[in-house]
């Protein structure tokens, strides 16, 4: 009968020398969102999916990044009610301490009295193992420490680590060297608990915070793709891996000077998007941003005729509706990435399209005068992009708004511009704004005759 017979009992060994108990609250937590921890050299990042079970809950009551004392933070992977009573004991025990020896419990020894509690449910009668696995995130005399305390009781001092859903692709992804690290911020429904810190001279570790938010985001953003059926992975190696750099020497051209905003740091690409990497992952990020903006699709391809056939529809009704010759012989896609978006313009109709990305004021002035110029009577510009007015973007918690802006250099003048007066002052006509899903906007002018 194998181990069966034995998995209703906690307290005694199976044949193969299992608990075979602790092996179903191993389940349990295999089967929580995914959480990840990273030691930096100057603090610990602590990070999670963070998924409503409906709509209707309120965000703000439910909280997967906990603090147990001013400098040590936890998040776990499991049942949330077994963390809760593991919270409520170890801040007992953190204060416990502080009051007899005027001085905050350090992070091991914290760690250690509530690997015990969790030990002592798997060797007691009437109780079962805790549904929960903890990363334990602070800093003390010796400096950032990160913990993984499993439901056994056992613990290890880890330089990252991964648990929950995915674990496996999210400790994979975590071993990559930094080189081949970049962030597309998603979106997601993410916390990061960050603990700044003076770091001591015998620490060596070469990750910055900061760096190691970016990477921490990256991962869970790679597992949610993954988890989508978007092989991020294998899409993004197989570019890599291709001859693709070979065209490169044939169209590029030397005499280009690129304007200084193109070459900045962006989405945590260190080269900006003008980068080998930014290009291999477009096609994917892109995959996954329509998935995020439709979530209740049924499939990718859902999801896309739902993303493009709003955004679409909505330039075909706008030149159909205010250009006297329909016939459309030109396209100009601006900022198109690596054409994701122009495959679509040429399948469903020739048009001219004009889209940027979170550019700086100058930028978007001269984007949009450069339109004016180059369009004929009655041509049609279409902008696309976030949505200032987006209700999920505006909802976004105050920490995940920060870390957005950490990655999008010029975010703060893209919501300041009026976008809409940058296209009447330059001399288009008939300025309309769509929101065609529930994160981008459409607007749409027209060059008078």
């Amino acid at each position: 009968m194998g181990d069966s017979q034995y998995s209703f009992s906690l307290t005694t060994f199976s044949p193969s020398g299992k608990l075979v108990q602790i092996e179903h609250a191993l389940t349990a937590v295999g089967s929580g969102q995914t959480s990840l921890g990273i030691k930096a050299a100057n603090g610990v990042v602590i990070a999670t999916e963070k998924k409503l079970p409906s709509i209707l809950v309120d965000e703000t009551s439910v909280q997967k990044i906990q603090t147990l004392t001013p400098n040590i933070g936890v998040v776990y992977s499991g049942m949330g009610p077994d963390s809760r009573v593991l919270v409520r004991k170890s801040r007992k025990q953190a204060e416990q301490y502080y009051r007899l020896y005027k001085e905050p419990i350090p992070v091991t020894q914290l760690v250690r009295e509530t690997a015990a509690v969790m030990q002592e449910f798997t060797q007691s009668g009437g109780v079962r193992p805790f549904g929960v696995s903890l990363l334990v995130a602070g800093y003390d005399d010796k400096g950032p420490q990160l913990y993984q305390v499993d439901p056994s009781g056992s613990y290890f001092s880890w330089k990252a680590s991964a648990m929950g859903k995915n674990v496996s692709n999210a400790k994979t992804f975590l071993e990559k060297s930094q080189s081949e690290v970049a962030f597309m911020f998603t979106g997601e429904f993410l916390l990061a608990f960050k603990i700044d810190i003076q770091v001591s001279a015998r620490y060596t570790e070469e990750l910055e915070l900061d760096d190691a938010v970016h990477t921490a985001i990256l991962t869970l953003k790679e597992g949610t793709a993954e988890k989508t059926n978007i092989p991020w992975t294998e899409m993004t190696k197989e570019i890599l891996n291709s001859d693709v750099y070979k065209e490169l020497e044939s169209i590029e051209n030397p005499a280009i000077v690129y304007p200084d905003y193109y070459l900045n740091p962006f989405h945590a690409y260190d080269e900006g998007n003008l980068s080998w990497l930014a290009a291999a992952e477009a096609d994917a990020a892109t995959m996954s941003m329509v998935r995020r903006a439709i979530p209740n699709a049924s499939s990718l391809d859902e999801a896309n005729q739902i993303v493009r056939g709003n955004w679409l529809d909505a330039i075909e009704k706008h030149h159909q509706q205010y250009s006297a010759d329909f016939s459309i012989r030109d396209i100009l896609d601006i900022g198109c990435s690596v054409g994701v978006s122009t495959g679509y313009l040429a399948d469903r109709f020739p048009s001219a399209k004009v889209t940027f990305h979170e550019c700086p004021e100058r930028a978007i002035r001269n984007i949009v005068k450069e339109s004016f110029r180059l369009l004929r009577p009655g041509g049609t510009v279409a902008i696309t992009d976030n949505s200032p007015k987006s209700k999920i973007l505006q909802e976004l918690p105050p920490v995940l708004f920060t870390l957005m802006k950490s990655t999008e250099p010029f975010l703060d003048e893209y919501y300041l511009t009026d976008l809409e007066r940058v296209i009447k002052e330059t001399g288009f006509a008939n300025v309309q704004t769509v929101l065609t899903d529930p994160r981008h906007r459409t607007v749409t002018a027209t060059v008078p005759y």
